[in-house]
This record gives C-alpha cells, structure tokens and sequence, in this order.
C-alpha cells in the first residue's frame, strides 16, 4: 500500500499505521527526518515495506541531543563568502554521517515502541469484544459481514454518533474504502452513495449482497428512528461507453433519464 507518500490518515501514529497494514514486518528501521509541522501530523511520511524501511517525520536521538556536541558555536557566520558554500556542504555530509551513526538505535526505539503499541491494541481490542458481549449480547467473533466486524466496535459510541452524519460518512467512507455521500430526502429517508469504481456485472450485485446487512445494521444503531436508510453504489466517473473490457450495468455506471 504505502511505497512513497502516506495521504490516508496524517494525524495516526507511525506505529499504528505500521501494525495494521504490515503485521507480518516486526522490524523496521526507522529514519527520523526531524520535520513535524506538529506532533504526530503526518508521523510516517513515507515506507519501503519491501526495505523494511519507516520513513519518520519526528526526531531522532540525534536531534534530541545538544548540538554543541558535535558542532562548533558560530563556526558560519565569520566564514569568507568564498568557501561558505564548501562549508556548508562538509557540515552537512557531517550531520548525515552523524545520523547514520544513531540509525540503529533510533530504530531500536521506535520497533520496541511498535510492539508496545501493538500489545496494547491487542487489550483494547479484547476489552471492546467483552463489552459488546455484556452490554449489547453481541458476539463480533461470530460476525461473518466484514463491514460489519470493522462497524461493530464503534456500538460503543452509537449514543454519540447518532445522526452525526459528517462523522459517519467518512467512517463509511474508512470502512468501504471508497468515497461515500449522502443526501437527506423529503419523505424522511437517507440515501447513501457509495461511489465504487470498475465493477462488472457480477462484482456490483456481489457487492450489493454484502452491503445489504450492513446497512440494516448500520440503521438500527446509528441513525435516528424516523429515518429510514437506502444506499446505491455508483460509478459516475465510467464513460457512456458501451465495449467488451468495461460492460455497462443498469443503474450502476449508467444514468436513467
């Protein structure tokens, strides 16, 4: 999923991004470019799972560390303007040779603060399936939908979530994964678009089934009682083109006049 950039979710932790996407890595080294714009904005800009490689926003124990430890007080500004250039490139050649020297300890850091993250998900997610069990004699183990099993957890704020709907859009939008919308109807029903792209015939009425429970169970916990809930999946961005490689199905990529 991640080769260079990370555009899904800025404000999680590296970590938590790390361990749900690549479980199966427990070791990464982990290059801390010291660049936040805040905490945790953007944590990991950038991964190599092929490399085993974490591309960090933070600081590392370099940055962390006086600088007068490896670097003369005001050894700039008094320089010649004739060799400030050649300067500043020997000073930064340094700085890298510094950095490469604490790369393995920084990534030391950040693999035992992955596997703390990762334990403590682990109790959490325990803790919310026993809650489930005892306040809403729900049993997520058994769930076979699995929109329902990522829904499932947030019964526990359905209170607050209720009719919230910037917020439950894009946590349909997380959970689908494609952009979702909606649109309040005068006769007290709520429609949902899920614009899901590049589906043939028989991939749209699989989705369709899969959607069906979901959004039962999405209604009777998460939207207020006078309204009911319809969804519709739909490819607006397909072109009225009628061919072999992308066939056309009734109401999904074409519009009915």
């Amino acid at each position: 999923m991640y080769n260079s950039k990370i555009p899904e979710y800025p404000e999680l932790l590296a970590e938590l991004q790390l361990a749900t996407y690549f479980p199966n890595i427990t070791e990464w080294v982990a290059d801390c470019k010291n660049d936040f714009r805040r905490n945790y904005f953007n944590d990991l800009s950038a991964c190599k799972p092929n490399q085993c490689k974490a591309i960090l926003s933070r600081n590392g124990i370099f940055e962390v560390l006086p600088e007068r430890l490896f670097f003369k007080e005001n050894i700039i500004p008094f320089r010649d303007r004739r060799d400030f250039e050649d300067l500043v490139n020997k000073l930064k050649t340094r700085k890298k040779h510094y950095k490469g020297f604490f790369l393995p300890f920084d990534s030391i850091l950040f693999n035992y603060s992955l596997r703390l993250s990762e334990k403590v998900t682990e109790l959490i997610g325990d803790k919310n399936k026993l809650l489930l069990q005892r306040i809403f004699d729900y049993n997520i183990d058994t769930e076979a939908n699995p929109y329902i099993r990522l829904l499932a957890p947030l019964l526990l704020q359905a209170t607050a979530l209720r009719g919230d709907f910037i917020k439950l859009t894009r946590i349909l939008t997380t959970i689908i994964g494609c952009k979702v919308d909606y649109n309040i109807k005068q006769n007290e029903t709520v429609q949902f678009t899920i614009h899901k792209l590049n589906l043939n015939s028989t991939e749209y009425h699989e989705f369709n089934e899969i959607l069906k429970p979901f959004f039962v169970f999405f209604e009777y916990w998460f939207l207020p009682m006078e309204l009911n809930c319809t969804f519709k999946v739909k490819d607006y961005q397909q072109p009225f083109v009628l061919s072999d490689s992308k066939p056309l199905v009734l109401d999904y990529n074409t519009k009915l006049s």
